[in-house]
């Protein structure tokens, strides 16, 4: 068994930006949906965010209902309750961004309000080639594996020949 750690600074922050509209009829919040929302994106791309670190995540639209208030009923049976009724509908769409500048992150969170996201979330900071980061660990781990087989080796008196397995966590 070996063990290898590589500690290295994030580069990349992901994070969330949500548009959500309402009206009272869907056409109407899809559209103020989709004009918000391509202004977010239009913005992202002028601060250098680039089209493959843009990507929308969800879109979803939900009726908003109100419920009819029923009369008491001192009679039976009684009659029915009215259903509830759709007064508006909600339009949201999320768009996944990664930026590449985490100096930039600030400017990126706040220009995406004031240009039409109203909801920001989800932020996490990440790396962007977790494989060369893995390779590297991995490479470290089968490293310290062969050192500590070869002191167990010598302690028992043995002789090393291949490895007869391998595995990866």
């Amino acid at each position: 068994t070996g063990e290898g750690k590589v500690l290295i600074r994030p580069d990349v922050a992901v994070f969330t930006a949500g548009v959500v509209t309402q009206a009272a009829k869907v056409v109407d919040a899809q559209l103020e949906n989709t004009r918000r929302s391509n202004a977010v994106l239009a913005f992202l791309k002028e601060r250098g965010v680039e089209e493959r670190d843009l990507k929308t995540v969800g879109y979803s639209i939900f009726p908003e209902y109100q419920s009819i208030r029923s009369i008491p009923c001192f009679e039976s049976p009684c009659p029915p309750r009215p259903p509830p009724k759709i007064v508006s509908y909600q339009v949201r769409t999320t768009i996944e961004v990664r930026a590449r500048k985490l100096v930039e992150v600030d400017k990126l969170l706040s220009g995406v309000v004031d240009n039409g996201a109203n909801e920001v979330g989800s932020i996490h900071f990440t790396i962007d080639d977790e494989e060369s980061v893995r390779a590297d660990a991995r490479a470290r781990a089968i490293t310290d594996a062969k050192a500590k087989a070869r002191v167990l080796a010598d302690d028992l008196g043995v002789r090393l020949k291949s490895i007869v397995g391998f595995s990866e966590q």
